[in-house]
């Protein structure tokens, strides 16, 4: 009768070490999140943004400030949850979201920026500013 008490005490030490690993485990798990969409968001845009740092034609088109080629660009790159506007500035200028309280909406708005200062045939030092949001 003293054997089956000891081995039933081992089965239970043994169930409730599982039971506390795996509720461990499932708390870590789920501390432990995979990128959430801000993460993704911010990603895009500075793909987008290095993309277009080291593209000579678009480095062209932002020392230009031809929006309209960065803007198809961009639409092309970005998913179809998004949306966006940019800004082509003077390096030394402000260059924030314009309107922003009658325009655009209520969701979170992410801003990064690149500095475009020259190419082999011009030195006009530009500042490219791109705003996403959640449509």
């Amino acid at each position: 009768m003293k054997n089956k008490k000891a081995w039933l005490r081992i089965v239970e030490a043994f169930i409730a070490i599982l039971l506390i690993a795996g509720v461990l485990s499932f708390i870590f798990i789920n501390k432990v999140q995979k990128p959430g969409r801000e993460e993704a968001i911010k990603q895009t845009q500075r793909i987008i943004l290095d993309e277009i740092e080291n593209d000579n034609s678009l480095r062209r088109a932002v020392l230009s400030a031809d929006n309209d080629t960065i803007k198809v660009v961009i639409s092309k790159r970005l998913p179809n949850y998004l949306d966006f506007t940019i800004r082509n500035c003077e390096l030394d200028g402000v260059c924030g979201l314009p309107n922003l309280a009658e325009t655009y909406t209520k969701n979170e708005i992410f801003a990064d920026e690149v500095i475009i200062s020259a190419n082999l045939t011009q030195f006009t030092p530009r500042k490219l500013k791109l705003f996403i949001w959640e449509k």
